[in-house]
Order: C-alpha cells, then structure tokens, then sequence
C-alpha cells in the first residue's frame, strides 16, 4: 500500500492540474491550455511509470510505446508553453512538428511489440528494460531493434532535455526585458519562475536519465530511491502548476495593443516635440499614478508609435519604460514621507498612493532606487524628526 501512493502521488497532481488547466476556455488563455495538456500527457506518463515500480509487467510491456510517446511528448509541450507566454499569440501548426520523433518512435515500438514472439518479449522485457543492458543493441532479430530503438528514444529524450530547457529560460530571459520596456506593473507577468522549473525539470530529468542508466529495476529494489524519484516529480509538477495558474498571459496582451497603435515618420524635429510632450503628461497629468500603466497607453496619448517612446526613454535616461515610471512614483513617494507629520502613515498607503501595484513592488524598486527599503528609510526621517 506504501508503494502505490509513493508511486502514484505524482499521478494525482498532475491529473488535478490538467483538470485546471483544460477545463478553462481555451480561446481566453492558449498557454494554460497547453500546460493543462502537458500535465495530462504527464500523468499518462507517471501512470506508466506506477506500473512499472508497481511490479505490472505484462501491463508494463502493453503500455511500452505510450511510455515512449509520453515521455517525448512532455518536454515539446513544455517549450510550447513557454513560446505561447513569451513569442507566440496563437496556437502555430509548426510547433506540431516537436512530436514527430515521439509519434516515430512510439509506432515502431508497438510494431516490434507486436511482430515479436512471447520469448523475444520477455527477453527485451527483463534484459533491456528491467536489466537495461545497453549491449543488447548488437543483437540479431527483434531483441537487438528494440533494444536499439529504446535506446534511441532515451538519446532523444536527452536532446530534449538541453533543447527545450535551455531555449525555454532562453525566451524568457527575452520576454523579461521586453515586459520591462512595455508594463509599469510587473506583478504576475515577469517569468521570474521559470529559472526555479528549470532547474526542477532539469532535476526531475536528471534523475529519470540516471534510473535509465542504471536500470529502472534499481528502484524497485530500493523504496529510498523510489521515494526521492517520486518526491522530486511530485514537486515539480506541483509548483509548475501553482506558478502557471496565476500566471498573466502578456504576450496576446501586448500584440493586439501594438496592432492599433499609429506607425509615424520619425524626424529629430518629432524627437524634441515627443520628448517634451511626454514629460509633460507625466509631471502635469501625473499619469504614473496610474497603477497599471501601459507604455501604450502613453503612446494612445501622445498619438504616436511604441518605438518612438521607447528610444527617447532608453536613450535620454539610459533605462527602460518600468524604471523611468517607478523613478517618478518613488519621486512622489519621497514627498509623502517627507511631509510634516508622514510618520504615521502606513508603508502599503503610501505605495498605493504612488501608484505601485503591490507593497512588494514598491519596496523592490525604492530599495533599488534609494538604495535602503522604505520602513528603513521612514524610521531615519523619524529619528532627524526628533
């Protein structure tokens, strides 16, 4: 009974996820559907593994090419929802192309499963997939293919570790400095998390290419390294779903506002005049109050075009859009503490009133600007109040 909910464990989560996640409207969120199918494909996979570790041989060997197909699937769906909250709006027929090597080779898996006699079966069984004997690649007739088409997919699965992990943090890293330069908020849309999944799914990977190596039969043998493998998974998916859950999809946010913004001849005489005008929207209008403001927005404002903004920000005060804004809200903050009797006032009102969308943001850039947190800096004016 203890092995079967060690086993199952991260079967529960990921099926509870996958409910979530593909149970929502698709239309409204594409990204979280993709993560409700990773975690569906997931659980088929964990699924397979529990009959594994459970001792189910012959249920094992029936289910062998959904195994493979499962375990190719995982990490293409991965990098897909990562593309859909970084570069993608739409869901692109291209990405179907990540599955070929999954489809292949799971089709070829059920082929030699299904023309090889009990005996061959039983061989591959116990040898390579129990014994993991990677020499039964040089053997002749059905044994000896698939054991080479097996070992073929873990090689495949490597690749895919590196590839769609490695380009995954790799656009989010890109989509990060791209919200910086469009959002004044970036509560929920930073992808700050992905760099702890990585290195959890690298982790997970890690592990499932290890118990390759040695042969998945080590675990049943040992309920310490089975109770680690399933603790590390369970993990995983558990804070895979957590994060995405409350995860903004930014990326449809922004292409359909960049779509109805005005495309502008640019002259170093419009420089002068954007430049003046935005700083007057901003010191007149006090448009950075505005707790949610958009770098389009101004743009709607001022009538011109994202880039243009951009470059007068970038290249006037050397940062992004999310600084030049939050430089004016801590301005602003600086002259609520400052005022005769602001000792009373609450740290969350005075972030409010400045137009951070949280305490924690608030406290993160003034710390970053001023260089101490803002309770520090208030007890300081107390004590020279004094």
């Amino acid at each position: 009974m203890k092995d079967f909910i060690i086993v199952t464990t991260p079967v529960y989560i990921t099926v509870f996820w996958a409910i979530v996640f593909l149970t929502g409207n698709i239309f409204q969120n594409k990204a979280k559907f993709i993560l409700g199918l990773f975690m569906a494909i997931t659980a088929l996979l964990f699924s397979c593994q529990a009959f594994f570790f459970l001792g189910y041989r012959e249920i094992y060997l029936a289910i062998d090419a959904l195994y493979i197909f499962t375990s190719l699937s995982a990490y293409p769906l991965y990098y897909w929802y990562i593309k859909l909250l970084t570069v993608e709006s739409r869901l692109e027929v291209y990405n179907l192309l990540h599955f070929i090597p999954a489809i292949l080779i799971s089709v070829l898996v059920e082929l030699f499963n299904i023309i090889a006699t009990p005996a061959e079966q039983l061989k591959y069984l116990s040898e390579v997939l129990y014994g993991n004997h990677w020499w039964y690649i040089t053997e002749p007739g059905n044994v000896g293919w698939m054991a080479r088409i097996f070992f073929l997919s873990r090689l495949v699965f490597f690749a895919q570790v590196l590839y769609c992990l490695l380009l995954g943090y790799r656009l989010a890293t890109i989509h990060n400095k791209r919200i910086e330069d469009f959002y004044s908020n970036l509560d929920n849309r930073r992808l700050v998390w992905v760099k702890l999944i990585t290195l959890s799914l690298l982790a997970a990977s890690l592990a499932s290419i290890v118990f390759n190596i040695l042969g998945r039969g080590v675990f049943q043998s040992s309920r310490s390294s089975l109770i680690s493998a399933s603790v590390i998974f369970s993990s995983v998916v558990l804070i895979a779903g957590l994060l995405g859950n409350k995860q903004n999809n930014t990326v449809t946010e922004i292409a359909d506002e960049m779509d109805i913004l005005p495309v502008q001849a640019w002259t170093e005489k419009s420089h002068e005049i954007l430049k003046k005008r935005l700083e007057e929207i901003l010191l007149r209008d006090r448009m950075y109050l505005i707790p949610d403001l958009k770098i389009t927005t101004i743009c709607k404002v001022l009538n011109t075009n994202r880039t243009y903004v951009s470059n007068i920000i970038n290249e006037e005060n050397g940062c992004n859009f999310n600084t030049y804004i939050n430089r004016f809200r801590i301005n602003h903050a600086l002259q609520l503490m400052n005022k005769r009797g602001a000792g009373s006032l609450v740290i969350e009102h005075i972030a409010e009133e400045s137009g951070f969308g949280s305490l924690s943001s608030f406290i993160r850039a003034f710390k970053t600007i001023k260089g101490i947190p803002p309770g520090r800096y208030m007890q300081e004016m107390r004590i020279q109040d004094q």
